[in-house]
């Protein structure tokens, strides 16, 4: 046996130059949560589209960043398509070739698709049941309860010194 050989021999992973590095990586994942697009994310980092999806394939920890980031971007697409659906989208208006200003235009069918989809989103028990008064009570039960236990053991040991 020839003791200079390792006794398991195993390829070490070899990582390009050019390939995904963390930072690559990082700034993929960021540029994905901010425009939800895997395209533009990929194009960001500088990278081919495919190479991203094999990446994600293949190292699970990207994957779940991966997840994560498209969550996190269609939570704040779906805030942006409520507003524009309640406060509409700024319009340039025009007049024989010359530029007047602009105006909000609302889109109708935007805003019945999130109220529909809002309501499949939002479960029936999540509706608000309560005044402000009640919360406003039960807040200050909630904040008397506590002062009550931190003044407890302080009159506790004040009896039996």
């Amino acid at each position: 046996m020839d003791t200079n050989q390792p006794q398991s021999a195993q390829p070490l992973p070899r990582q390009r130059e050019d390939g995904w590095t963390p930072d690559v990586q990082e700034g993929f994942i960021t540029a994905l949560i901010q425009y939800g697009s895997v395209r533009v994310a990929a194009k960001q980092a500088d990278r081919h589209v495919t190479s991203a999806y094999r990446l994600r394939a293949r190292d699970p920890a990207f994957a779940k960043a991966w997840d994560a980031a498209r969550r996190m971007a269609y939570a704040r697409l779906r805030d942006e398509a409520i507003e524009r659906a309640i406060d509409g989208t700024p319009e340039e208006v025009w007049h024989n070739g010359e530029w007047i200003g602009m105006k909000r235009v609302r889109n109708d069918r935007l805003l019945i698709a999130m109220l529909a989809h809002l309501k499949h989103e939002t479960p029936p028990n999540a509706m608000v049941t309560h005044s402000l008064d009640d919360i406003e009570d039960r807040r200050s039960n909630v904040i008397g309860n506590q002062l009550e236990a931190i003044a407890a053991p302080a009159e506790d040991t004040a009896t039996t010194l």
